[in-house]
């Protein structure tokens, strides 16, 4: 398995986070986060379970794009660009590993089957779409907690589509706040010279 945290291919500008600050990451994270778990958790149906972590990567998505883009309302507005367009914007810096936005984007997919079809309650409801529609969603979803390895590894416990959920989730936000010191650091080094 590869560390998710990593950069495999060399593309981009911050191959590794800050550890400097670290302490300051967990600390934060041990405060805010396990509210959020243990919401997640108490969601019986998967709908609401998607839709609430989908909202906390978003989240930490437009923290991010607030820290390179100060006044980026102004020019889209947060609240009125779509999630994949917020994702677009920052992979195409090239600052972070791949597989933190194709996450994202997996993550973005099986919350939009969620919030558009109907008759999707649970996660293994995905396994009923269309071949196209079910790569992008669950092939994705079972590819990356694969491949990849995390801090969270909800589905060695379970290997359900809903501990695979929420590992992703949990590992790409973890991603975007560990490396969120270094976006700061590079935005104030070199943008504001």
């Amino acid at each position: 398995m590869k560390n998710f945290f990593k950069d495999h291919n060399n593309s981009c500008v911050l191959r590794e986070w800050d550890f400097e600050h670290s302490n300051e990451i967990t600390k934060n994270w041990n405060k805010e986060v396990p509210k959020y778990v243990q919401n997640f958790n108490k969601y019986t149906e998967d709908r609401n379970a998607v839709i609430y972590f989908a909202l906390f990567v978003e989240y930490h998505i437009n923290k991010t794009i607030e820290i390179l883009f100060p006044d980026f309302d102004s020019l889209i507005g947060i609240s009125k660009a779509n999630i994949s367009l917020k994702i677009n914007i920052l992979d195409s810096f090239k600052l972070l590993p791949k597989q933190i936005f194709e996450s994202a984007r997996c993550i973005n997919n099986i919350r939009n089957e969620f919030a558009h079809e109907i008759n999707i309650i649970n996660l293994d409801d995905l396994d009923n779409l269309p071949n196209d529609r079910k790569n992008k969603t669950i092939g994705k979803l079972i590819q990356l907690t694969t491949d990849y390895e995390g801090d969270y590894k909800y589905e060695i416990i379970d290997e359900s589509l809903r501990n695979r959920f929420k590992s992703l989730c949990m590992n790409t936000i973890s991603a975007l706040r560990i490396f969120e010191p270094s976006v700061r650091r590079l935005r104030n080094e070199k943008i504001e010279q």
